[in-house]
């Protein structure tokens, strides 16, 4: 029933997400030379001091409202993100494995099982992960280039270094006083941030890319369902199985078993993928709401045509996305989950034995119970947490305008 050589012919699905993980210095190979350990420990070390100049940065404004709920926005994300990658790191051989069922066994296109509509299925998914990634990708781009031309330009408009700036953040480890020390933190700060940046969204896009093709082989497998007596089996090449119950009903056991097995497989990896990420998910909706409640209050200290301003609603942009992407996966992986009951409602089950329609029934009822991620067992990731999780951003940042 199985056929790998369809699914090698797809290639790696997750080969983007895997090397950009390895240039921002996380592997899912164990088995690295020590060059690229090297480089792994100096990107490590780049990202943890600059985690410690922005908590620095937040003794430093602690009077200063403007700048610390700024600093504390960024500082509890790459707080945050910096315990996903330990997450990522330690459970790396689990993950990569994972990675790897996806494109062999039942979830390798099989022809027998679903026709070439689970090939196409698959490229489908592969094409929306892509414009997904680079949408992504592009506001992310956006919003690091901005802020780093509008650091660099104050550097350029501005002979008093007092009024020069950083990337995104004011540098206060010590005072920058000459143009060579202010391209050393600015190339410094650009680099750690970036690194911190690609890391976000490569393990945001790596999820969400599992989550869509989980949501896919829900979607083939009620394909499978619905058309599970629509085969033909042949005997000296020119008679259908209807002439001959016994085979056909033996085929009809080994189909019904294999869509068992499938809906099982996907369903283990699934929660598996939840096991290992849910409390990741909750450290992204909760630095979520700290950075745009943050963002929202910066946004509104600056009048509308000020650089600043465009810097946070661009910033604010690319927060939205990042937690969009996270729920509105989510959201579909749950409705196809649940719509694998309809497809047993739709397979013709009438005329067929009490066996074949009891199995059917089980898996109506295991169907009706959604698959879903969710965020620390807290609450799932739908299209009503997205919106419930902008109100409070905005409730707060409203609050801290008002109390300011």
């Amino acid at each position: 029933m199985h056929s790998n050589s369809q699914s090698s012919r797809l290639g790696d699905y997750f080969r983007p997400q895997k090397l950009i993980l390895k240039i921002c210095g996380i592997s899912l190979r164990e088995n690295e030379s020590i060059s690229y350990r090297l480089y792994s420990g100096f990107v490590m070390c780049m990202i943890v001091s600059l985690l410690f100049v922005e908590i620095h940065g937040i003794v430093v404004h602690i009077k200063d409202v403007e700048n610390l709920a700024g600093f504390i926005a960024i500082v509890f994300q790459h707080v945050l993100t910096l315990f996903k990658l330990i997450i990522l790191k330690r459970n790396r051989a689990i993950i990569s494995e994972t990675l790897q069922m996806l494109h062999e066994g039942c979830f390798a296109p099989n022809f027998e099982r679903g026709g070439a509509i689970e090939e196409k299925l698959i490229k489908e998914c592969n094409h929306d992960i892509f414009v997904r990634s680079a949408t992504y990708y592009i506001a992310g781009a956006i919003t690091i280039g901005n802020a780093v031309i509008i650091a660099l330009r104050t550097k350029l408009g501005q002979d008093d270094y007092r009024l020069w700036e950083t990337f995104w953040l004011p540098f206060e480890l010590f005072e920058i006083k000459s143009t060579t020390c202010y391209y050393i933190v600015y190339i410094y700060c650009s680099l750690a941030i970036t690194y911190f940046s690609t890391f976000v969204m490569v393990t945001d896009l790596l999820i969400t890319s599992v989550i869509k093709h989980a949501t896919t082989h829900f979607v083939i497998l009620g394909n499978f369902i619905r058309n599970i007596t629509k085969y033909k089996v042949e005997k000296n090449n020119d008679e259908l199985y209807n002439d001959y119950p016994k085979l056909r009903n033996d085929r009809l056991r080994m189909r019904m078993r294999a869509a068992i097995v499938y809906h099982q497989e996907i369903i283990k990896v699934t929660e598996r993928f939840e096991n290992l990420f849910n409390i990741f998910i909750l450290c992204e909706f909760v630095g979520s709401i700290f950075v745009l409640c943050g963002t929202m209050y910066k946004s509104t200290l600056y009048s509308l045509g000020d650089q600043r301003t465009i810097r946070e609603c661009v910033f604010l942009f690319t927060m939205t996305t990042q937690l969009f992407i996270y729920c509105y996966c989510g959201n579909e992986l749950t409705l196809s989950s649940t719509s694998v009951s309809f497809a047993c409602y739709e397979a013709d089950f009438i005329d067929e034995d009490l066996w074949f329609q009891k199995n059917l029934l089980m898996i109506m009822m295991r169907s009706q119970k959604p698959v879903a991620l969710t965020a620390g067992k807290f609450t799932v990731l739908s299209l009503p947490a997205f919106v419930g999780i902008l109100r409070v951003s905005y409730s707060s940042a409203m609050v801290l305008r008002k109390a300011n």
